[in-house]
């Protein structure tokens, strides 16, 4: 043991225990004191006692010494055992009991009172008990590995540590190790850990650990206690099962009584009993005695948060695609996240820890398929955005840190595809969005991009065959509607003849063929069966011991109108997959970010954050290990009774098969890799040990679709438009609901995708509707359209993933949704800028009235587009029709528009390019015309001075014709003299002019 606090001296410490002394006794005379300079109770306080002495242990009865006892509490005695229950003593002396406090009997999850100690889970040996005889190994080791350090087989050792959190300090500090009785129904996988520590009736004795602990000190601690040892104080464990434990740590807080000031418990699997802890008298059966092993099929997450950062295409091509954070390159370096549950499933599925291929067998990688576009794209280079929020700001990434990244990235995805090779994978929704948001988008292209393309996307990226028409929502649960969506994006739709309307339907027509819907898999507590079975967990539904156990027929109202919407028929049903709540619950605690998925029952919520990650870990394993004990349980039960109870077949000896488990951790699983290979770890035992087959997902999915499962309703999980799910604290918000027997859904409004954001992301796809409409063929390096496209639209699904809304980070994940969303308006924006008419610079004068209009359209996008020209003029200027014209990737297009002008001035036009739908795109320009055209002055005057011309003339020809006087001949007789006067002095000019 090692102690990290400075011990008091025995003067100073007997000077405290004395001032403990007067407080007590003032307290007790005047409870009014607790108004002045006395702290309010301690969390969790109770009645201890204090660790025995030699002389009282052997003085202590010893019939059976580790059943407690009721013990007898008077003033000034303590005895060992168990104190009486019901009535608490303080940590300021005062009695208290849970119904004082206003806490619910049993609950030992009290809030609103102040904390003095810390107790922290550091290591629990063995983490799972197994015998050593049918694994292979000392108990509790992991296949491969030596014995353990103590060397003993049938001891439980806690190691931990116990700091000082409160505002003084805190003397006489001692730890126990205590015992619940085994879990006996699914429920108690998470209920038994909420309850209060009189629960936990199996006990030890203290340890002292301090005289003395500072505020902000800290001491290591170790307990040990034998699985069963009828000659001494022990656990008590006579027989497999799943145990919950409890460390309890006692203290004396300056100016208070002793009390109980916190405690941490955690399951322990027991598999089999070693040798040495097997009771003789009464021995158990150990080892692989279940006449038909559970068939277990798990799902293993490779998931991250959605990091690939949203780019301006209308900016020149970055050399390498762009990342919101160095948080993935860090998670797929050595030490990493990803790089460690990758690592696990590796060394666990190898050659030597899986020789027969168990483990194998029954894993499917669960992949999510942005994480492989990520990763792939970073293994051609990365830079990380300086501002995730802005698609135009600097790189913050240096040269170094972006090479390791890039090596890093190669080298995870090589083992990725090598392990995808000889093992199962499916693909999950892309980014993990979420499926209602997805509905309530009401986009094609996002409904495909979300359901439809991520199994060829991990086809591609990795070389093999995915399992298909399988979809797992992100939150564990799907809405009717949803599940309606999701049928009409994977069923294959009916070939038609071309140009033939759609048939009407036909009452009289058999049903949908049922292996045309896709299967989803779903928890088994979010459907409730129509029939008389109702499936209420694991191993507990009539139906159990049939290789249907935990499939159901989803039967939903919508697809009557899903149907009439589309012209298409929908499957009456969908078949579903159900894996184990209880197990999935427990497995989202495991990890850096707990949380508590949609599913879990208001009355199985506790504060998960506050078990250290041991701890966690250990309520995993105890969760996953349980439907398989308590499948062996009940076999051996009615193998005992001659076939009657659970699992009988008949009356006779013999046992139907057990039902098969689905174990799913939820997606956005933040396991290392050492919990991965603690779990991956206790399969491989389970199967070792015969408790368990492996179950191939596809075997799963042929179950789920084969005739013969019993039908089931859903109820609709967004009632208040949010969805279902709490964070690491066991909270939740907004109003719910409770359907089902036994467990029912709850809701949580705050932590679903927020209308506004919805609304803000339909515009988003408008836009990206009109900009899909423009693309006019492949790019100079040949991109496609689609291709060009594409990403634009996965940045939509980026920001409605369900990564990170469960939890401690939920504000971040809908920060990060936000600023994605803030980046793709700024994208779409500047590429609709990027495309647009080049403003003249100076005034555009045209030579005559119907010259044509001169207008250079530039493109600055990498792909050629469509665009029309609208041009507004003003009244007397006729602009011709402006056809649609491609503008070359990267160039520009001299445009030549019609127009005649009637009259000549300078005038102002507005000039602007259309989308094919008609959406203004590029910036509005003023253009200032100048024409010379006169209008209608010039004929009008032309036309006057002929006729007038024509009329004279007309005229004098008129009067000569008839003989008449014309005045025009009297001016022109008044103009004869002087005319002959002048051309006789221009032939004889005089000496004047000569000189």
């Amino acid at each position: 043991m090692r102690i990290r606090t400075t011990r008091p001296s025995g003067f100073v410490h007997g000077v405290r225990r004395a001032a403990v002394a007067v407080a007590a006794v003032s307290l007790a005379c005047a409870p009014a004191a607790l108004a002045v300079g006395v702290a309010a109770p301690a969390a969790h306080a109770e009645p201890v006692t204090a660790a025995p002495t030699p002389a009282t242990e052997a003085a202590t009865p010893t019939t059976s010494p580790a059943r407690t006892a009721a013990a007898t509490e008077t003033t000034g005695v303590e005895t060992t055992g168990v104190e009486t229950t019901g009535v608490e003593t303080s940590a300021t002396g005062s009695p208290t009991t849970a119904a004082a406090e206003g806490t619910p009997p049993g609950d030992s999850r009290r809030t609103g009172m102040p904390r003095f100690l810390s107790l922290t889970i550091t290591t629990v040996t063995p983490e799972v008990v197994s015998d050593d005889r049918s694994t292979g190994g000392a108990a509790g080791d992991a296949p491969g590995e030596g014995p353990r350090p103590d060397g003993r087989e049938d001891t439980v050792t806690v190691t931990g540590t116990v700091r000082n959190v409160g505002d003084r300090d805190v003397s006489d500090v001692e730890v126990r190790l205590q015992r619940a009785p085994r879990i006996d129904a699914a429920e108690e996988v998470r209920s038994v850990l909420s309850l209060d520590q009189s629960s936990y009736g199996t006990v030890g004795l203290f340890h002292p650990v301090a005289e003395s602990l500072s505020q902000g000190e800290s001491v290591d601690f170790t307990l040990s206690l034998p699985l069963n040892d009828p000659a001494t104080r022990s656990l008590e464990i006579a027989e497999p099962g799943v145990y919950p434990l409890l460390v309890n740590v006692n203290g004396t807080p300056d100016y208070g009584g002793r009390a109980r000031l916190d405690d941490a418990r955690f399951l322990l699997p027991v598999l089999s009993l070693p040798a040495g802890a097997t009771p003789t008298a009464t021995a158990r059966q150990q080892g692989p005695v279940a006449p038909s092993p559970v068939p277990v099929t798990m799902l293993y997450p490779l998931t991250a948060a959605p990091e690939l950062a949203v780019t301006n295409p209308a900016l020149d091509s970055p050399a390498a695609v762009r990342l919101v954070d160095d948080s993935l390159p860090r998670s797929l370096a050595a030490g990493g996240r990803l790089h460690g549950v990758l690592a696990a499933a590796r060394e666990a599925l190898g050659p030597a820890a899986d020789p027969r291929g168990a483990l194998g067998a029954g894993l499917c990688l669960a992949i999510d398929p942005d994480l492989l576009v990520t990763v792939d794209a970073m293994t051609r280079g990365f830079e990380v955005s300086k501002d995730p929020a802005d698609p135009d700001s600097d790189a913050s990434s240096t040269d170094d840190a972006e090479s390791e990244g890039q090596t890093a990235a190669a080298a995870w995805l090589k083992d990725l595809r090598e392990l995808a090779a000889q093992t199962c994978t499916v693909a999950l929704p892309y980014a993990q969005a979420d499926l209602d948001a997805v509905r309530d988008l009401a986009s094609p292209h996002i409904t495909a991009s979300a359901l439809a393309a991520p199994a060829d996307i991990v086809d591609g990226i990795l070389g093999v065959k995915s399992v298909r028409d399988l979809v797992w929502p992100s939150t564990g649960q799907v809405a009717p509607a949803t599940l309606a969506t999701v049928t009409q994006a994977l069923a294959p739709a009916p070939e038609e003849p071309a140009g033939a309307a759609p048939a009407p339907p036909d009452p009289a027509a058999p049903p949908a063929d049922q292996s045309a819907a896709p299967t989803v898999l779903i928890a088994d507590n979010t459907v409730e069966t129509t029939g008389a079975a109702r499936m209420t967990g694991s191993g507990s539904s009539p139906s159990a011991g049939s290789d249907t156990a935990n499939v159901v027929h989803i039967t939903t109202a919508e697809a009557p109108d899903e149907a009439a919407a589309t012209g298409h028929p929908v499957p009456a049903s969908n078949p579903a997959l159900l894996f184990d709540m209880p197990t999935s619950a427990a497995l989202a605690a495991v990890g850096t970010r707990p949380s508590t998925p949609a599913f879990v029952p208001e009355d199985l919520r506790f504060k998960i954050a506050d078990d250290s990650r041991t701890a966690r870990l250990q309520d995993a394993m105890g969760a996953v290990a349980w439907p398989l004990l308590e499948a062996r349980r009940s076999a051996v039960s009615a193998l005992r009774t001659g076939g009657s109870g659970n699992g009988s077949a008949g009356g006779s000896g013999a046992t139907a098969p057990t039902a098969p488990l689905v174990v799913a951790p939820p997606q956005d699983w933040t396991a290392g890799h050492d919990e991965a290979s603690a779990l991956l770890g206790l399969l491989q035992r389970a199967y070792q040990d015969g408790l368990a087959a492996p179950r191939p997902l596809s075997t799963a999915l042929a179950a789920a679709g084969a005739p013969g499962a019993p039908s089931a309703e859903l109820t609709d999980p967004n009632p208040g438009g949010g969805i279902a799910e709490a964070g690491a604290d066991g909270s939740k918000s907004g109003t719910g609901a409770t359907g089902g027997a036994g467990f029912g859904f709850t809701w949580n409004t705050g932590r679903s995708v927020s209308d506004s954001l919805i609304e803000s992301l339909r515009g988003q796809l408008a836009r990206l509707g009109t900009l899909r409409g423009m693309l006019a063929g492949n790019g100079p390096d040949g991109e496609t359209p689609e291709h060009y496209i594409t990403p634009l639209y996965r940045d939509v699904l980026r920001a409605v993933s369900t990564w990170g809304r469960g939890g401690t980070g939920t504000s971040d994940a809908r920060a990060a949704a936000e600023d994605r969303t803030a980046a793709l308006t700024a994208s779409l924006t500047d590429q609709f800028d990027a495309v647009t008419v080049v403003a003249p610079g100076s005034v555009y004068t045209l030579a005559s009235s119907q010259s044509p209009l001169l207008v250079v359209a530039k493109n600055d996008l990498a792909m050629p587009v469509n665009a029309s020209l609208r041009i507004r003029a003003p009244e007397g200027v006729q602009i011709g029709q402006a056809d649609d014209y491609v503008i070359p990737a990267r160039g520009s297009r001299q445009i030549q528009v019609p127009a005649q002008i009637e009259f000549s001035r300078q005038m102002d036009l507005r000039v602007q390019l259309l989308a094919p739908d008609s959406t203004p795109i590029g910036e509005q320009i003023h253009i200032s015309l100048h024409s010379n055209a006169y209008g209608m002055v010039i004929p009008v005057l032309t036309g006057i001075s002929g006729a007038l011309l024509l009329f004279l003339a007309g005229r004098r020809g008129w009067h000569r014709l008839r003989g008449q006087h014309d005045r025009a001949d009297d001016r022109a007789s008044e103009r004869g003299p002087v005319l002959e006067q002048y051309r006789r002095d221009e032939a004889h000019p005089g000496p004047e002019d000569e000189g």
